[in-house]
């Protein structure tokens, strides 16, 4: 859990600041007899069960959502004067709702999954389907690429298993402990072994994909300097847009968020006022840790995941928007002879002042204000005369494309381990060719209706 140590810091200062409640944090940790699952659900059956449960890591509440254990979070929300449902973003709201309406557990942060393209190749698309991806496919010509993938022996078992947390919940209803991996899921494994990748053991230049000759990019937004870095040395300034991950049916805005922390509150402990008042704390420190960035810039480095409210959103967008990437860019040759890219920083900075300050150096001294405009000034254009160096400025594109997914993404990507271990077992054979696709799948669906009937 990259956001642990935050969350045991803020832990920390909850138990130094609130005069009615303390937290005591007890671990879960599997050994030869129980996984941390069973060791959770079995203090659970027997009453002995914590106030507060954090998933993440190996686990995961799939399995604990049919005991009903616990408290419906929108509850606390109707309630609230400042955490009130339209607080948080729809994202992490909507997609993880029962079919009750009820919200078993909130996201504490995340990032997105996402396959990017120029418009100019992909054209004007924020959705499509496996048959989409077939065709996509089937247009290649000679030394064209679906996508690029690092260097590896599989490059199709590797995409294949990059979309598939983001696809079960297509193919796998934990709710009826039932699967059906049917013709689509065959036809996308049939896809992915089919098409064509290239592997490569670096950062491809930006040229690949400004000519077309890679079509798409796999793209991780974890984190704001990340996500800069990547469309700088991917698509250059060029115009892209995020497609999302290929789906049965057609879904808008199919790009995958991926949960790092969930928390839930169970019922019936006597203590679900001091939990929420917890995790208000935890919400509470999004903006103050952006406050933070804006003041010490270097930090955006530390960040991850970005985190579940409006109120954090809007001051991410005002720090950003005074803010500049720099990216250096050297280009190297790759050693399977490709064109590359050494990636080895990006930095940021604010931006310089509209006019050219005073640069006389002897005010300084007694002038803060203007030695700040003066330092900002030098540093924006010393940088831009460095032409190894990238630079971008996050504006109206790049704030867009993050509104748009943090207001209509649906898709949550499954952290279920052993289903995507099975799952990717079993298509493994497939890509090596020990296997047929029928036998295939017949293997995953008899496996996974197995551990869907074990979990009842």
């Amino acid at each position: 859990l990259r956001g642990l140590n935050n969350l045991l810091n803020l832990a920390s200062n909850f138990n130094r600041t609130n005069e009615n409640y303390r937290v005591k944090l007890i671990p879960y940790t599997s050994d030869a007899g129980l996984s941390a699952s069973q060791k959770l659900m079995r203090d659970i059956m027997s009453g002995e069960r914590p106030d507060m449960v954090l998933f993440g890591g190996t686990i995961t509440p799939d399995a604990f959502l049919k005991s009903d254990a616990f408290v419906d979070l929108y509850s606390f929300m109707k309630k609230d004067d400042v955490y009130t449902k339209k607080a948080f973003l729809p994202c992490v709201l909507e997609p993880f709702e029962t079919k009750k309406g009820k919200l078993p557990y909130l996201v504490l942060n995340f990032r997105f999954e996402t396959l990017a393209g120029l418009d100019s190749v992909i054209g004007d698309k924020d959705a499509w389907t496996i048959s989409d991806l077939k065709e996509l496919v089937s247009s290649l010509g000679p030394d064209e690429y679906l996508a690029k993938i690092d260097k590896t022996d599989t490059p199709s078992l590797d995409f294949f298993e990059w979309l598939l947390p983001a696809v079960i919940g297509d193919y796998v209803d934990y709710d009826r402990a039932r699967c059906d991996f049917g013709k689509d899921f065959a036809e996308l494994l049939k896809i992915c072994r089919e098409a064509p990748f290239m592997s490569v053991d670096g950062i491809l230049a930006t040229e690949n994909y400004l000519e077309g000759r890679v079509k798409l990019r796999t793209l991780e937004i974890e984190d704001t300097s990340r996500f800069m870095r990547d469309e700088l040395l991917t698509f250059g300034l060029e115009d892209w847009e995020s497609i999302g991950i290929p789906h049965k049916k057609r879904t808008e805005y199919s790009a995958s968020l991926v949960p790092d922390m969930r928390i839930s509150i169970l019922k019936d402990t006597g203590a679900e006022d001091g939990a929420w008042e917890f995790i208000k704390h935890y919400l509470d420190s999004g903006v103050k840790q952006w406050e933070t960035i804006y003041v010490q810039t270097q930090l955006s480095y530390a960040t991850y995941g970005f985190l579940p409210t409006w109120n954090v959103a809007e001051k991410m967008f005002e720090v950003l928007n005074d803010m500049t990437y720099y990216v250096k860019s050297d280009r190297v040759t790759l050693e399977n002879g490709e064109d590359g890219i050494a990636r080895d920083w990006i930095w940021t900075d604010h931006r310089p002042p509209e006019k050219e300050p005073d640069m006389d150096l002897t005010k300084r001294k007694d002038n803060p204000e203007l030695a700040d405009l003066q330092d900002r000034w030098i540093s924006y254009y010393s940088a831009v005369e460095k032409q190894h160096h990238l630079r971008i400025d996050f504006g109206e594109k790049e704030e867009t494309l993050l509104r748009d997914l943090f207001g209509n993404c649906k898709t949550p990507a499954s952290t279920d381990r052993k289903l995507l271990a099975i799952i990717t077992e079993e298509a493994s054979a497939y890509f090596a060719g020990a296997v047929d696709i029928d036998r295939t799948i017949d293997q995953i669906t008899n496996r996974v209706t197995t551990m869907l009937k074990e979990s009842e």
